[in-house]
C-alpha cells in the first residue's frame, strides 16, 4: 500500500511539472511585461489603440448603404437580390471570423494576430475600390469582412488585461 500511494503522488508530480512548463507567468508582481505594472500612460495608449481597431472595422459595413444604387449602377447589376448582397456578405465574413481567429490568437500571440490581419483588412478593403464587378466585389467585401473581424475576436478580449487605475 505505502509503494502504491509513493508512485502516485511522484506521478501527480511529474504531471503537475508538464503543465507548469506551459503555465505563462510574470517573473513576481514588480515585472514590467506585466500589464498591471504598467505607466498609466502606456495602459491608455494600448486601450485607446485597439478601441481604435474596434471602431474601425464595423465601418465598412454601411459605409456602403448611402452608394448602393450608384455601385449597382457602375457595376452593371441587373438582379436585384445582389444590391442588398453586397451589404450582408460583409457581415457574413463578419461572423464567421471569430471562430478561426480567437484560436490563432491563442497559438500566435494577439499582437501579431491583429496587426496582420488589420493590415488585410485593408488591403481587402481597398481592393473594394477597384473592383471591377459585382462578383470581385463581393469577394473582396466578403474577405473584408472575415478579417476585419479580427478585434471582435482579439480587441475585446484584451481590455480585460488592462487596469486602469
Amino acid at each position: 500500500m505505502g509503494q502504491d500511494e509513493e508512485i502516485v503522488k511522484q506521478e501527480e508530480c511529474a504531471s503537475d511539472s508538464v503543465a507548469d512548463d506551459k503555465l505563462v507567468t510574470w517573473d513576481g508582481p514588480d515585472d514590467p511585461e506585466n500589464p498591471k505594472n504598467w505607466s498609466t500612460r502606456r495602459k491608455w495608449l494600448a486601450v485607446i489603440s485597439i478601441s481604435g481597431f474596434v471602431l474601425m472595422s464595423p465601418l465598412p459595413t454601411t459605409i456602403v448603404s448611402p452608394a448602393i444604387d450608384t455601385i449597382a449602377e457602375e457595376l452593371n447589376v441587373t438582379v436585384t437580390v445582389q444590391k442588398p448582397m453586397v451589404m450582408s456578405i460583409f457581415l457574413l465574413g463578419y461572423a464567421i471570423g471569430p471562430m478561426f481567429i480567437s484560436p490563432l490568437s491563442e497559438i500566435w500571440g494577439r499582437t501579431r494576430v491583429l496587426q496582420s490581419f488589420n493590415f488585410v483588412f485593408l488591403v481587402f478593403n481597398t481592393a473594394c475600390g477597384v473592383a471591377r464587378s459585382i462578383e470581385q466585389l463581393l469577394a473582396f467585401r466578403f474577405f473584408a469582412g472575415l478579417f476585419g473581424s479580427c478585434t471582435v475576436g482579439v480587441g475585446y478580449q484584451l481590455p480585460k488585461v488592462f487596469v486602469l487605475c
